[in-house]
Parts: structure tokens; sequence; C-alpha cells
């Protein structure tokens, strides 16, 4: 992560202020005091300090590849799902992967695998359903029918 696009976590920003605090002298207890952390983390964050300097503190970018869709286009994708998939011609309004890699494909030109549409479902903050699967022959009346009647009855009997 880029320290000058992205704001600091807060484990980051304590992790400076660790750095900060033995530039200034301070002993290890006084700084796990002051920062509530654990003294694993001050005696690391000392040895990097001694080595590289306060610098080598700071949050180094991440690696990997940039994503294919930025934020502007995840806005837009989050948008067009909160329409609804009968507004794009399915027949009911569950998004599946397929679904959604389609609608990406077709709104953006960008192809990705069904895991992929899972983890950026899962970002822009749905999650995951699975339908619920019946058999034809249910009946909520059927099934009322039962506890109300017959399941008294066998309990009785036995």
């Amino acid at each position: 992560m880029s320290t000058k696009r992205h704001k600091f976590t807060d484990l980051q920003h304590r992790r400076i202020q660790g750095g900060r605090l033995i530039e200034q002298g301070l002993r290890n207890c006084e700084i796990v005091k002051i920062l509530k952390c654990n003294l694993s983390s001050v005696k690391r964050w000392r040895k990097i300090f001694n080595q590289h300097g306060i610098d080598a503190l700071a949050p180094k970018p991440r690696p990997g590849r940039t994503p294919k869709l930025n934020t502007k286009q995840l806005a837009k994708l989050k948008r067009l799902l909160k329409k609804g998939a009968t507004k794009f011609g399915y027949a009911n309004a569950i998004w599946t992967s397929r679904r959604v890699r389609r609608l990406i494909e077709d709104q953006f030109g960008i192809v990705h695998s069904a895991r992929q549409v899972r983890r950026i479902l899962r970002k822009i903050g749905y999650s995951p359903k699975k339908p619920v699967k019946r058999s034809k022959k249910y009946s909520r009346q059927a099934i009322e029918h039962w506890r109300r009647y017959k399941w008294p009855y066998l309990k009785k009997i036995a």
C-alpha cells in the first residue's frame, strides 16, 4: 500500500509512533505501556530501527497485481447489482457469480474467473447465499397439518 495515496491503518500508525518513541530514547517497557502493544513487537521495531532507521517502519507497498476494476467501476458495479438481475434479462432476482461475471464482462469489458468475482462481491459488501432447494411436493400447509395433528398423535402412542 502506498503511503502517499492511502491513509495509514491503526497498526501502521502505531508502528511509526513506536519508531518515534524509540528515537526519543524510551525503553521497551515504557513504549509497551504507552502504545498498549506486545513487547515482542517493540523489540522487532527496535531491531528494524537500529538496522535501517525510522523510514523502514513505514508501510511498504503491497505486492501483487493491480486490480482490473478501479474504485469507480466497483461503485458502478454495486449500483448495477442493486437494480437486480431481472433488469438484465434474468428470470429471477438472484445474482450468481456466473451472472455477475457476465455483467462485468458486458459493462467493463473485463474477464474474471468465478472465484475472483466472488472476491470482488465480498469486497463490495455482498455475501454468498445459497438458494434453499425444496422438493416439488413441498407444501407449507401439509407440514403444519402434520405438526399439529399427526405428531401429537405419534407422541401419545410412543
